[in-house]
């Protein structure tokens, strides 16, 4: 079950260097620098995946505490082959072990969740993610794909408060989206009686 939104994404290294999430110890690191590296050539050569997969690997074998990596050595396993979704799992298991509110790792395994018709256990991981971080989960599309899939479980009510935290975060200049899901969510609040979203 995959709709727009649904998609496998990677860690924006730049933004979560900025944070600050990494001891000093990592960011110089062997590790830290293939895992630069691998993010820098996705940037410039993004179909060379056996290459930043391979740099990935070796990322956490130099630091198996990056969580990062972690996850977008997972993202890289998903884009390989359908028979990598294991690996990838695996992968997006032992960031979150490392750090259990890391967003991209949380999406990204409610992805293979959805992947493996396990919807419940996606919506978990998803609402997960938009309490770690929600502008974190906005960048990476969590709330639509838990939108979506609150949709095909019939749960209208849910997918539109989703939906309604959405709009709180969209680009004002994104108008035709912001219209189509408007609608959406005014159709069935006029269905349960409620009064329609206005100003939004």
């Amino acid at each position: 079950m995959n709709g727009a939104g649904a998609s496998i994404i990677v860690v924006n290294f730049d933004r979560r260097y900025r944070r600050g999430v990494m001891t000093s110890a990592q960011r110089e690191s062997r590790g830290w620098a293939l895992y630069c590296q691998a993010h820098t050539l996705e940037q410039t050569d993004p179909s060379a995946n056996e290459k930043h997969l391979a740099l990935y690997q070796s990322a956490v074998v130099h630091d198996p505490e990056l969580a990062d990596a972690w996850a977008n050595l997972g993202a890289c396993f998903c884009l390989r082959t359908p028979t990598a979704e294991e690996q990838a799992f695996v992968c997006f298991e032992r960031a979150l072990s490392i750090a259990p509110r890391h967003v991209p790792a949380l999406h990204n395994r409610a992805w293979l969740h959805l992947e493996r018709n396990q919807p419940q256990q996606a919506v978990i991981d998803l609402w997960a993610a938009l309490e770690a971080n929600e502008r974190i989960a906005y960048e990476v599309q969590s709330h639509v794909l838990l939108a979506q899939t609150l949709e095909s479980q019939g749960d209208w009510g849910s997918a539109c408060d989703v939906w309604e935290a959405y709009l709180s975060w969209l680009d004002p200049e994104k108008e035709a989206e912001r219209q189509g899901i408007v609608q959406k969510v005014n159709r069935f609040r006029m269905q349960e009686g409620r009064p329609p979203l206005r100003g939004v």
